[in-house]
């Protein structure tokens, strides 16, 4: 016997029943499917809202810098002018535009090499960040042209979508360089720069010629760095070290794939303890940081933060001695030449460490 009735044996007022009794069913649920997308609507509109970050300050003063950002690359003949900068020889540029702090300030880092020998023309890094009571871009820099360390201040200005610095520079000499800066884009792959009225302790220069750069391609996220953007030079092979206490150490780092963005370094002490030490490139947080472990719970943490050129850097340190005293202080590394390092360590109880560093063939 089947539990379904058939709609051909119903009489015809029953089947006016059921299918008044159908409409109404169909009524109620689309009534409330209405009720539901409405009550829904409200409720994303209302998350959504609430969800809308508020646009920050400083991020609208400086949003329409956004077409500098990213990585570019050229070549110029040399100039000079500047303290410093030597003239008439190939350069080779880089410069990297990107924002940070949560896009409240832009960052430009600019590097320039001898394409015949690849030393240093000159490098750099400056910030733009919005002045809170005037309201208007400020800009600080910090660079060297050649080995004449410099730090500049200005103002910046974006109008027409030309970006214009009004910059006031001092060397470690005492000179001084008043200046205006413009960078424009007349396509989205070109960067032109230059520097105008220029005037060098009173004297007036001019005009220089425009430098134009190309955009070049940004890191693909998750891919590694290559080594090249790390802002030190890497110390590899064999070193010796003369510690200022009158011990000496033996150290060899290594880079396990010649494309990596960190070191394997091997400590030997003349007291027969050892450490084992990687050293490897943030770029997130543009750190070079360094751990090491050693004999008898020996550790050591280090943290380098401020780069000045390729082959000075400034940084911090903790470390744990095998007896378990804790020491801490600020560290300065400095590659006098190729083959010859000096380091300074403060601890912050006063104390002084110097160390030697000399290159040496392996043993």
């Amino acid at each position: 016997m089947t539990h379904f009735t058939r709609w051909d044996r119903l009489e015809n007022k029953d089947q006016k029943y059921f299918q008044k009794a159908a409409n109404r069913i169909m009524k109620i649920q689309l009534n409330l499917v209405t009720v539901f997308l409405a009550l829904f609507g409200v409720f994303t509109k209302q998350t959504s809202t609430a969800q809308s970050p508020i646009p920050h300050p400083a991020y609208e003063a400086l949003k329409g810098l956004q077409p500098f950002i990213g990585n570019w690359a050229g070549e110029f003949e040399a100039e000079g002018v500047f303290e410093g900068l030597e003239k008439g020889r190939m350069i080779s540029a880089t410069r990297r535009v990107k924002w940070i702090l949560h896009k409240t300030a832009v960052q430009l880092t600019w590097d320039a090499k001898y394409k015949d020998d690849g030393k240093p023309y000159y490098f750099g890094k400056g910030t733009i960040t919005l002045d809170p009571l005037s309201k208007k871009l400020h800009w600080n820099s910090i660079g060297y042209d050649g080995n004449v360390y410099w730090t500049g201040k200005g103002v910046v200005e974006l109008r027409d979508k030309v970006l214009h610095f009004d910059l006031d520079e001092n060397t470690i000499n005492k000179t001084n360089n008043k200046l205006q800066t413009t960078m424009r884009k007349p396509d989205r792959k070109t960067l032109l720069t230059q520097h105008k009225n220029l005037v060098i302790n009173g004297k007036k220069i001019g005009d220089l010629k425009e430098i134009k750069m190309t955009r070049v391609p940004s890191r693909k996220s998750g891919k590694r760095t290559n080594y090249k953007n790390v802002p030190w030079d890497w110390l590899l092979g064999h070193w010796s070290i003369d510690n200022s206490d009158g011990t000496k150490t033996k150290v060899h780092w290594w880079q396990p794939d010649p494309e990596s963005d960190y070191l394997i370094g091997k400590w030997e002490h003349e007291d027969g303890t050892w450490q084992m030490e990687i050293v490897g490139w943030r770029e997130d947080t543009q750190t070079l940081s360094a751990l090491h472990h050693g004999s008898n719970g020996l550790y050591v943490e280090s943290s380098f933060t401020e780069f000045l050129g390729r082959r000075k850097m400034k940084g911090s340190f903790r470390r744990r001695e095998g007896s378990g005293k804790i020491v801490r202080g600020s560290i300065e590394i400095h590659r006098v030449r190729d083959d010859l390092v000096h380091t300074r360590l403060v601890h912050s109880d006063g104390t002084i460490v110097t160390e030697k560093m000399t290159q040496v063939s392996a043993q």
